[in-house]
């Protein structure tokens, strides 16, 4: 779901976003100063996790990119922090409950946010280590992807990601593209999702 396997590729991927996003912010490259993110990010936990979550949903996309005209951070530049420019919602998504974001926010005041963003900046030592994984998958495989995910805009004037990625299996089986659904997959469409995963483990039963 969102991210779909793609194989090694030529060169490591934050290689890649820096050739892409040298005139303007991506996350990925932003999450690479260590302790940058961490400190905007827990300087209050739940306002971020409420931004984060708000704004790369269906919902969110949909508004961001109206306002971009299909580009991802246009007018933001390099230097600008992950909240900068981002929405304020005033109410949560009608996926996410105020509960479930507490439950979150909690966990995360516990270990704290370095430890996932270190697997953002290990993307070049798996390209290293990752030497002969292979460019197709051989097993069984669909993916599912919100058609406002934001993964699709992250190379310019690319097809979107379902239309993309047949090259990279040998048996896709299912390839579905969710109207509306922008980046939390099974949490925006969880009956959508469980359809497809029982479609798909009946195709290979």
């Amino acid at each position: 779901m969102s991210v779909p396997y793609m194989g090694r590729g030529p060169m490591p991927l934050l290689d890649l976003w820096k050739e892409i996003y040298k005139d303007r912010f991506f996350y990925q490259l932003y999450f690479q100063t260590e302790g940058v993110a961490e400190k905007e990010f827990e300087e209050d936990l739940q306002r971020s996790l409420r931004m984060i979550y708000s704004n790369s949903d269906g919902r969110g996309m949909k508004n961001a990119l109206d306002k971009m005209q299909g580009g991802l951070n246009p007018e933001k530049g390099p230097d600008a922090s992950f909240l900068e420019g981002m929405e304020e919602y005033e109410d949560l998504p009608e996926w996410l409950s105020q509960d479930d974001l507490d439950y979150f926010v909690s966990q995360f005041e516990i270990g704290g946010m370095r430890g996932p963003i270190n697997r953002y900046r290990a993307q070049n030592q798996d390209w290293e280590e990752l030497s002969d994984l292979p460019d197709q998958l051989e097993q069984p495989a669909f993916f599912i992807v919100g058609n406002l995910d934001p993964t699709n805009f992250f190379i310019p004037s690319a097809e979107p990601l379902a239309k993309r990625i047949g090259p990279n299996y040998k048996n896709l089986l299912i390839v579905e593209e969710l109207e509306g659904i922008g980046h939390w997959t099974q949490q925006e469409a969880p009956d959508q999702v469980n359809n497809l995963i029982k479609e798909f483990l009946a195709k290979i039963d």
